[in-house]
């Protein structure tokens, strides 16, 4: 059975960062060279600190980019540039963009989602990882112990009974509501609300969830959980009850939404052998 569960989120505080504009970046695998100096010079709490951090050649063990990450992750936590939400809560996420010329709205929850093996419960994925991403998001998650990016993930419901639950709180007033340089919008609720918190677990507690982005990371954190257990439990002992690396942040949203859109994800092969690579274009159709 899938479990979800709310948490106290940590957000950027209004009353000390004024422009949350200035403070966020797209997902961290999509951030060129480029990008990330611009992020730095945007704001010195921009988020690209910590997710995308930057080496230097007199890097070590004791001071490298993780080691830093957590620093500002402690520092702004101290200056309460960054404050955690008292009460446990799931977060509405909308997202507005233009695609073919057309304007989408896609809609989904940020919650805690309880850690499966793949293979062994109701979380699947749909693509293999590579040893050297797995191995960059593990060491950031094992030097801060935060999530800061949610993974994306799929549910089937064509009822879309979630979704009208997420609407009836999209009523309100959003937390955040801002427009990226390249016009898309994104708008941020708080719910905690646990007559809602309650009626959207049960209904994903039946689903299967299927990992749309962020495998690696996803990964990241089965390999944590497990070097945790080792470390309080060891092999063959008795584990205690759920522990905070147990779960990890997720993005759902339902794959029968209104504003989902799917694109292709091209693909470039270098180095194929002249002869061996060649293949006529009519066998393909074969």
């Amino acid at each position: 059975m899938v479990e979800i569960i709310p948490f106290n989120g940590i957000l950027y505080n209004r009353e000390k960062v004024s422009d949350i504009k200035a403070v966020t970046t797209p997902p961290y695998d999509v951030i060129s060279a480029e990008a990330r100096e611009e992020y730095y010079r945007k704001h010195e709490c921009n988020i690209i600190r910590i997710i995308l951090g930057k080496d230097f050649p007199d890097d070590d063990k004791q001071n490298n980019r993780y080691t830093r990450a957590a620093a500002f992750f402690q520092k702004w936590m101290g200056e309460e540039l960054l404050v955690q939400d008292r009460e446990p809560s799931i977060y509405i996420y909308e997202h507005k963009f233009l695609h073919n010329g057309k304007h989408k709205s896609r809609t989904g929850f940020i919650a805690l989602l309880k850690l499966e093996d793949f293979g062994k419960g109701g979380v699947f994925p749909h693509e293999d990882t590579l040893s050297k991403p797995k191995e960059d998001r593990l060491e950031l998650l094992r030097v801060c112990r935060a999530n800061f990016s949610p993974i994306f993930t799929l549910y089937s419901d064509p009822k879309r009974v979630v979704d009208k639950l997420i609407e009836r709180e999209m009523r309100k007033k959003p937390t955040i509501d801002i427009s990226s340089d390249d016009g898309q919008r994104h708008k941020f609720w708080s719910v905690s609300s646990q007559d809602t918190i309650k009626k959207i677990r049960a209904v994903l507690s039946k689903k299967e969830i299927y990992i749309a982005d962020g495998h690696h990371r996803y990964k990241a954190a089965l390999s944590f959980r497990n070097e945790m257990r080792e470390k309080y439990g060891g092999e063959g002992m008795p584990q205690p009850r759920p522990q905070p690396y147990d779960y990890v942040m997720v993005y759902m949203t339902n794959m029968h939404g209104r504003g989902l859109t799917l694109r292709p994800a091209h693909r470039l092969i270098r180095k194929l052998p002249d002869a061996a690579g060649a293949i006529k274009l009519d066998e393909i159709s074969k």
